[in-house]
């Protein structure tokens, strides 16, 4: 059977420090953190995202979430959200409801101990159970490597259509993106500085509960996690996703979704 492609939204993330766990653990104790904490956490975070909304939006919720596919290879994690034949107003949603869920995922795989990195992109791909190819899957990808710290961007060309799909209609979906997406230069590995938008995973929404006190502990608490060890590559990232969530803490967030789900509907 021919495979279609798909047009859309690409995440690309892999663990920081996968090899140490591997290395620094029993067969056992990795294998039951890989079952139980990686392959199981798309899954979660829809849950997680689902029940963010109030019982008589869910179901609504529940039906766009699904369109959102996942692949957990290794280290890396593809998440997908194809927008071919939807309208204007529906992609707009989608781009907001997909990057709210990668800022959901790097946030409760941070809280697992499992620091990601990724990049976002936008383009034509094909899907099909654990195989996947596509321009936007590699440019992610190459961008995700480039990233010195845990966190993640979008492309200028993801970051472009994010913004010219907004709707000047809906300003409580501006509202979503200014939170969710924020300016900033960063230092990349054999590219030099660049201005790009950063993933706002922390605490993007007021419901998303109160950042923690102590950014620095909070940080090295996940990077040492698993028995991961911290040399001078991993302090250094360390340091610059501290410095990264400090940045993000001055952006204001946007109101809870579960209130405002009726207007986007």
């Amino acid at each position: 059977m021919e495979l279609k492609p798909q047009q859309g939204l690409v995440g690309f993330f892999d663990i920081l420090g996968y090899q140490q766990i591997i290395d620094n653990n029993d067969i056992a104790i990795a294998a039951r953190l890989i079952s139980t904490a990686i392959i199981s956490l798309p899954g979660k975070v829809k849950s997680v995202l689902t029940g963010r909304f109030s019982a008589g939006n869910r179901s609504a919720i529940e039906s766009d979430l699904s369109a959102i596919e996942c692949r957990v290879i290794s280290d890396s994690i593809v998440a997908t959200c194809p927008q071919t034949g939807k309208t204007p107003a529906e992609i707009h949603w989608n781009n907001i409801l997909f990057v709210t869920y990668c800022a959901q995922l790097l946030r409760s795989s941070f809280d697992a101990g499992l620091p990601l990195r990724g990049a976002i992109d936008y383009g034509e791909y094909y899907l099909d159970k654990d195989c996947f190819a596509g321009q936007p899957i590699i440019d992610a990808y190459r961008l995700s490597c480039r990233l010195p710290f845990s966190g993640a961007v979008a492309t200028p060309k993801c970051a472009k259509l994010i913004d010219e799909s907004t709707e000047s209609g809906k300003p409580i979906l501006d509202r979503f993106v200014s939170a969710l997406l924020f300016p900033m230069t960063v230092e990349l590995k054999n590219m030099g500085s660049q201005k790009l938008y950063l993933l706002n995973w922390i605490s993007p929404f007021s419901d998303w509960g109160t950042p923690p006190n102590d950014i620095r502990t909070f940080v090295y608490t996940s990077f040492h996690a698993h028995n991961k060890d911290i040399g001078d590559s991993a302090r250094y990232k360390a340091e610059l996703t501290e410095l990264t969530i400090r940045k993000s803490l001055s952006q204001t967030r946007a109101p809870e979704p579960k209130n405002e789900i009726q207007n986007i509907h």
